[in-house]
């Protein structure tokens, strides 16, 4: 009940990208605002460039046909 008092999604002021991760996790004093912005910066990245996404798509495609193999 603690648990759920604390992390019930409808207590929440804000809803930060990696609140689930980090509630399991039970880690303390990491910056909610900082972290968002890492992560929005790095998925970025991996979003505008054109040669890494193509390394995921073939690593995507790759993965599908030794699922279905």
């Amino acid at each position: 009940m603690e648990y759920n008092r604390r992390y019930a999604k409808k207590n929440r002021k804000f809803n930060y990208l990696l609140s689930e991760v980090l509630c399991r996790c039970h880690i303390g004093g990491v910056n909610a605002r900082v972290l968002d912005a890492l992560v929005w910066k790095e998925l970025t990245n991996h979003l505008t460039d054109p040669e890494l996404l193509k390394k995921h798509a073939e690593e995507w495609i790759q993965e599908q046909a030794n699922r279905s193999a």
